[in-house]
């Protein structure tokens, strides 16, 4: 997913009556093909940020809302109960504004000064920001400078300002070292591995396209089969069955079990184990794992029966195998 994706995830859950866009007239195109959600306006951005939002309230003025919620894109990480929030209090506010104590040492170094900042009513705004729309509109309408944030627009135009707590996973991504970091906690927060292991076999024949996991490759041969012959997917749903079989034999003894002495018998561990082995080996070869593990529970019951014949342990406490 690209970094606009991963930022409407939280947005699409909300209600909203439109969300807008701005997008670089490069990639409008491409913008707008890959967001057919009817909500979904994708409109021509500014020659910066600031214009660019100016056209986003432009464009929602026919819709005639008390309010509207100002976000950049580039902070995907903000949460559903930080939006929700604003949504909430922007009803009693002209304005809502996630804000981040500074907590760091603050230094002004300009070329020989190296000066201390004084930390204490030092705050890093963040977004989405909620506004009255008139108020922001009428603000927009007014502007002589460029600003690099909407709640300053809205201060000096005597709008008033209602701040909330801000989130620390709430960054915003500039740089590429930002990227970077972000690829990374973006994996973490989304990868879920799951390993398995599955065997299936067909021939090559003079073809057009290579099907491997449903993706067609240009290639001179294809897979003979009676269905789609596509050996990715079928090794998938080998190790799914593994799992499933493996992990319902011994569920299904349990159960078994329980109906007639009423107790435990076999404990869940077992399930998930034999169900593990399918899963890595295929449902094939649950047999001969199920047969070597029988046979080992043998060699050690007779191992430990030996031995108590020569009484170098007493059989007479309960002893577990497990496998």
């Amino acid at each position: 997913k690209t970094i606009l994706e991963h930022c409407l995830i939280n947005i699409l859950e909300e209600d909203f009556y439109k969300i807008v866009i701005v997008s670089h007239q490069s990639v409008i195109n491409l913008t707008k093909s890959n967001f057919k959600n009817k909500k979904i306006l994708v409109i021509k951005g500014g020659k910066n940020r600031q214009d660019s939002v100016k056209n986003a309230l432009l464009t929602i003025k026919k819709f005639r809302h008390d309010n509207v919620i100002i976000h950049d894109s580039v902070r995907p990480f903000y949460s559903n109960k930080l939006l929700r929030t604003i949504l909430n209090k922007i009803n009693t506010s002209d304005s809502v504004i996630p804000i981040i104590k500074i907590h760091d040492s603050l230094r002004y170094l300009n070329k020989k000064e190296y000066k201390n900042v004084k930390r204490d009513n030092i705050f890093a705004i963040q977004t989405p920001q909620g506004f009255n729309y008139k108020k922001i509109f009428n603000a927009y309408k007014n502007l002589d400078k460029i600003y690099t944030d909407d709640s300053m627009i809205a201060f000096e135009n005597n709008i008033k300002i209602t701040t909330i707590d801000g989130e620390r996973d709430n960054i915003k991504i500039t740089t590429k070292s930002d990227y970077d970091y972000v690829k990374t906690k973006i994996m973490k927060k989304t990868l879920n591995i799951r390993i398995g292991q599955g065997f299936d076999v067909h021939n090559l024949i003079p073809g057009k396209n290579l099907i491997l996991c449903g993706i067609k490759i240009p290639y001179s041969k294809k897979l003979e089969g009676h269905s789609d012959a596509d050996v990715g997917f079928h090794c998938i749903v080998d190790s799914i069955l593994g799992a499933f079989i493996g992990f319902s034999f011994f569920y299904l003894i349990e159960i078994f079990y329980r109906f007639l002495k009423d107790k435990d018998g076999l404990g869940s561990g077992d399930a998930k184990v034999f169900s593990s082995m399918g899963a890595l080996m295929g449902w094939q070869s649950l047999p001969f794992i199920l047969l070597a593990g029988t046979l080992l529970a043998l060699l050690s019951a007779l191992f430990f029966f030996l031995i108590s014949k020569r009484k170098l342990i007493d059989l007479k406490a309960d002893v577990v195998i497990a496998i």
